[in-house]
């Protein structure tokens, strides 16, 4: 049996979003940590102890991108927002953060497995593709050495 992934949930709204965490638990997912702390959202990401963040916001939230930022170059794991703010600059500013899917206005218990699922898979092929890239760029700084070191050996 697979494990279940461990999820952070940072909610900032007044709902205690129950029926969210009791849906999920009978899926591959089990929310580990509940936060409304920004400072514990960045603490337990870089920790390593959660495989996930799932945010649920109602407001504009520029310091949760900059926690985002830092998750993703310490300790890559894919973030999920839920909000209700579908201005477009915002979005621009989530993706640009590193966040793996913004979702407006459709947090559903019914809905939820299925986008953190294709969050982590969309998170994951990044990666992939992220570290073939700089498996390239060593490559090419290798044969860039070695043809130096040829040029000065002839």
């Amino acid at each position: 049996m697979d494990m279940k992934s461990k999820i952070l949930l940072f909610n900032t709204t007044a709902d205690d979003l129950v029926d969210i965490q009791e849906r999920l638990s009978a899926t591959n997912y089990d929310i580990v940590v509940v936060t409304p702390e920004l400072s514990e959202v960045s603490r337990v990401s870089l920790a390593g102890t959660v495989d996930l963040v799932m945010a649920v916001t109602d407001k504009r939230f520029d310091q949760l991108f900059s926690c985002v930022q830092q998750i993703n170059l310490h300790h890559p794991i894919p973030v999920v927002i839920f909000t209700y703010d579908d201005s477009r600059d915002v979005i621009q500013l989530a993706i640009k953060a590193g966040v793996s899917a913004y979702i407006v206005d459709g947090l559903q218990a019914k809905r939820v497995s299925s986008i953190l699922d294709t969050a982590r898979f969309r998170f994951n092929e990044q990666q992939s593709i992220k570290n073939e890239l700089e498996k390239a760029k060593n490559t090419l700084n290798e044969r860039k050495l070695i043809d130096r070191a040829k040029g000065i050996l002839m």
